[in-house]
């Protein structure tokens, strides 16, 4: 269980190798991304594993389904908002000449970082569909490291790499909605005449 915690929190370092080259050195090595990346998943995967969920189904079913359920949704969103909600060849390509346009839209007009509070929302399902000191230590240190991330790309990277950011920092919640951004992330009903 230590290793795999480990590994859940060392995923971070080559994450922030990523942002470093892209903000310093301005060029970008996608491999770090892909292994800061994987190294994440796969500690995720190796912490369910060993909480035995099947233990967990059989034992609580009423919490194993819903919050499994839960917990897959928020994974599934925490991909969408990474990867497919941001211009994927632009986040994540080699060259990081230019700076990148600022997405305001969707997600993040809700907040600047909104897979932080996705990460929490994964795991707080996780620990509640199958308790267990895996999954307990998964909630308190996964969440928390992600968030240490990005408050660092937040402060140090994401000026030097995202055109307009420290005006969208003004005006965008960091990692929790607040009314005016829900408002301003839901679509407007107006009536056409």
């Amino acid at each position: 269980m230590i290793l795999a915690l480990a590994l859940g929190v060392a995923a971070f370092a080559p994450l922030l190798g990523y942002d470093y080259l892209a903000a310093y050195r301005k060029r970008r090595f996608p491999l770090l991304f892909a292994l800061g990346s994987a190294m994440f998943a796969a500690a995720t995967l190796w912490l369910v594993w060993l909480a035995d969920p099947l233990s967990a189904a059989m034992a609580r079913p009423w919490l194993f389904y819903p919050f499994g359920v839960l917990a897959l949704i928020a994974a599934g969103a925490l991909v969408y908002v990474l990867f497919f909600a941001l211009p994927f060849r632009a986040t994540y390509g080699a060259a990081a000449t230019d700076l990148q346009p600022c997405v305001r839209s969707g997600w993040y007009a809700l907040c600047r970082h909104p897979g932080a509070l996705l990460c929490y929302g994964v795991f707080l399902c996780l620990a509640a569909a199958i308790p267990g000191p895996e999954t307990l230590l998964a909630l308190l240190l996964f969440p928390t490291a992600n968030l240490a991330y990005v408050a660092v790309q937040d402060r140090y990277i994401f000026v030097l790499t995202l055109e307009g950011y420290a005006q969208y920092r003004k005006e965008t919640p960091f990692a929790v909605p607040t009314d005016a951004s829900l408002r301003r992330a839901l679509p407007s009903k107006k009536v056409m005449r």
